[in-house]
Order: C-alpha cells, then structure tokens, then sequence
C-alpha cells in the first residue's frame, strides 16, 4: 500500500488516526529514517553463532521478523535496512568493549548508516 493510499484509507476509515498521523509533529518525525540491523543470508549463520538464541532458525524468518518490524514503525517512523558485515560488526563489539546484542545491534547499525559505510540500504 503506498502512502496516499494508505493517507485515503485512514482518511475514510479512521479519521481520527489520519489527522493525528498527518499532524506536523508525525510529519517530521517519519522523515527521520531509523537504521535496522540486516544481514544476508550468507551471513547470517555467522550472526546466529555470535548470537545463540536471539535469532529464529531460518534466515527467512529473520527477513520476515525484520519487515514485520519496519511495517509496524511505518505509522511514525520509516525503518531502513542497513546491511552489515557480521564479522566487523563482532569486531567492533570486540573493540568497543560491548556484547553483540540488541541493544549493539542497534548502535552499530545507526554508526554505519551516519557514516555511509553500509553495504546496502533499503527503505
């Protein structure tokens, strides 16, 4: 669903939420892009490793966990994917003295798409 149509439905359905939605403030605030911490499938086995138990078995699971997460901040917020390097972002935990979780994750990725180092982005 595109924003229009998704502006038009909210519009005719919810127009209490379409007017909080289309509020300056919530403008402003969907333009401020907020990096997500993606790997690819090569890679993610190496993440899994680093990380027991925080992941899903299936890369596939991952890729949906991570859309699911950029569709349900798209209301206030607008999620980019910022693939990394499983291994430099290990070592940055390494020299940053941190352990590889969410919270790390999350840093990184926000490092990385400040800096212009990823690899790929996707809105």
């Amino acid at each position: 669903m595109t924003e229009d149509e998704l502006n038009e439905y909210l519009k005719l359905a919810h127009p209490r939420l379409y007017l909080y939605r289309n509020r300056p403030a919530q403008k402003l605030r969907k333009a401020i892009p907020v990096p997500i911490f993606f790997v690819s499938g090569d890679e993610y086995p190496v993440l899994q490793s680093a990380c027991p138990g925080e992941f899903p078995r299936t890369y596939e699971q991952f890729v949906t966990g991570v859309e699911k997460g950029i569709r349900g901040m798209a209301l206030t917020m607008t999620g980019v994917k910022v693939t990394v390097c499983v291994t430099d972002f290990l070592g940055w935990c390494y020299a940053s003295r941190v352990k590889p979780d969410s919270r790390a994750r999350a840093a990184y990725a926000a490092q990385i798409y400040m800096h212009g180092l990823q690899s790929n982005t996707e809105g």
